[in-house]
């Protein structure tokens, strides 16, 4: 019987994403993944929030019978994994994260939401948005896009875990970054990573943030390497 794993996606994106490292992993584990809310076409709530999400996904673990489940989250679907591990031991039992904000601040949040201009995406970048609208209707991409950024400010207006949050995250971790990720930087990413107890750091060569830029094979492989060898009691 193959072990169970979770996939989350990111923040504007949707399970669709991972049909390509789903293939590469379905010999080796049951595959489990859903959209969040308000992403892939389900209903738009009235607020993003973290711990909307958070909830979300210990319903989905609840409904599936999937406690003690390893996850892969991709940015903020890392994020809301880490949150989920902290604040409900023991339903989560390794996590990898990959593109993941981990530290916010007013300036960084300020940065990530200058480039969540709808109108600008629409003008300069058309085939981005055009993949955003087929991937969010019949809901409105713009509006995904505008509750993300609110949330964004929020975080770093106070909202994100804290650096005691994340001390108390004791489960193995694996936390990867793109080394041409131009959204997460490497020095944030490894004064994270140093509070939790049982991280880790992997660097991908080349790699950018868009989950479609990864080399699916590398990915699959690392994933199976780390979960496989860290201790799943």
């Amino acid at each position: 019987m193959k072990p169970n794993l979770l996939l989350l996606h990111g923040a504007l994106g949707s399970q669709s994403q991972f049909a390509p490292v789903i293939e590469k992993l379905n010999d080796h584990f049951s595959i489990y993944t859903y959209d969040l809310e308000g992403h892939g076409g389900k209903l738009i709530p009235a607020n993003f929030s973290i711990a909307s999400f958070e909830k979300e996904l210990i319903q989905f673990i609840d409904e599936h019978d999937l406690d003690h489940i390893p996850v892969f989250g991709y940015s903020m679907g890392g994020y809301i994994a880490l949150s989920a591990s902290k604040n409900h031991p023991g339903r989560i039992s390794q996590i990898m994260t990959l593109g993941t904000m981990l530290k916010w601040s007013p300036e960084i949040a300020a940065n990530e939401t200058k480039m969540l201009d709808p109108d600008i995406i629409e003008a300069k970048i058309p085939k981005f948005a055009q993949q955003l609208h087929e991937r969010h209707s019949p809901q409105d991409w713009k509006m995904v896009m505008k509750k993300i950024a609110e949330m964004m400010i929020e975080m770093g207006d106070g909202a994100a875990m804290k650096n005691d949050d994340f001390s108390q995250i004791d489960i193995p971790v694996l936390v990867g970054l793109g080394s041409n990720d131009q959204m997460v930087t490497l020095d944030h990413t490894l004064e994270m990573v140093d509070l939790m107890p049982g991280a880790t750091f992997i660097a991908f060569e080349g790699w950018k943030h868009p989950i479609e830029s990864v080399n699916v094979q590398e990915l699959a492989n690392v994933l199976i390497r780390f979960l496989t060898s860290a201790p799943n009691p």
